[in-house]
């Protein structure tokens, strides 16, 4: 249930187009303060906790058990993946996981930042392809052969709309450039996330958080590896971009079962959820109940 500003195709306008992109984000940032400040007592509310109610136990369902099998079945696996979220965890900055750039007013912070995104694509994709060949890993792909492209800015502004603190600051989007890699196994994650510990001990990319999702799977039920790594820029700035680190049998799982279109369609409802205080209250961010 992502919202849906422009009344139904996306108009075609891109970061390239200069002003004709900023004056869009901005009508688009008002339409969503418009959406946000009435959408607490309003049928978009109720419609959103309808829909997580709906949908979110059939999603976890998939994915749990999916899991649990892994986790029970591979114990050798599980802790070497342990292991090695730790070890770059260790690699990690301290302090909160920000972009180098992209901190201007509102649009131009996000114009920025998805120029940097565009041009740290092609280096990322070539990094996790190299992670890949050289740890019998799958780069991502759709359902027609292409490779990852960066987030769209529909997105990426919903994403900076529902954090109340952030003031429509872009610096904490650390996915705008993205790509990911499935393996067969719990250790064949592990041994993807030794290969980015080594690249970062050679100076070719930053680690800047993991999150371990194997460990505490997301509302959804979801369970990844997801680290962000900082590339250097031809600029000479440094984009923080996203790797996910999945099992092939999550991945079948969420193409095959329907479990992503159904996060595609409460996606924007856990936002607005969030956004209104109704986690930990309420609403099970479990996904196993909405009272």
């Amino acid at each position: 249930m992502g919202l849906r500003l422009s009344g139904g195709k996306k108009p075609i306008v891109r970061p390239c187009d200069g002003e004709a992109f900023q004056e869009l984000l901005l009508v688009m940032k008002a339409q969503l303060e418009e959406y946000i400040a009435e959408s607490g007592t309003s049928d978009v509310f109720r419609a959103c906790r309808a829909s997580v109610s709906r949908l979110n136990p059939r999603q976890c369902k998939i994915y749990s058990g999916v899991l649990s099998k892994h986790t029970e079945d591979d114990l050798l696996g599980l802790g070497a993946l342990s292991e090695a979220v730790e070890e770059l965890r260790s690699l990690a900055g301290v302090g909160p996981a920000l972009q180098a750039r992209g901190e201007g007013a509102f649009p131009y912070g996000l114009v920025e930042l998805m120029h940097d995104a565009a041009a740290a694509q092609p280096r990322l994709l070539l990094l996790t392809e190299a992670l890949a060949e050289n740890t019998q890993g799958k780069v991502f792909r759709t359902s027609d052969g292409h490779r990852a492209k960066p987030k769209g800015p529909f997105r990426a502004l919903e994403k900076v709309a529902f954090r109340r603190e952030g003031c429509w600051s872009s610096r904490a989007l650390m996915d705008l450039s993205r790509d990911g890699i499935e393996y067969a196994t719990l250790g064949g994650i592990a041994a993807g996330l030794r290969f980015l510990a080594a690249a970062h001990l050679r100076g070719e990319l930053t680690i800047v958080r993991v999150k371990n999702r194997v460990a505490e799977p997301n509302a959804s039920g979801w369970a990844d590896v997801m680290v962000n790594v900082g590339l250097p820029l031809a600029c000479g700035a440094e984009h923080v971009a996203e790797i996910q680190f999945s099992l092939t049998s999550m991945m079948v799982a969420r193409n095959s079962l329907g479990g992503h279109v159904d996060y595609n369609e409460i996606r924007s409802a856990f936002d607005l959820l969030e956004y209104h205080g109704q986690v930990g209250t309420n609403f099970s961010r479990s996904g196993t109940r909405l009272e």
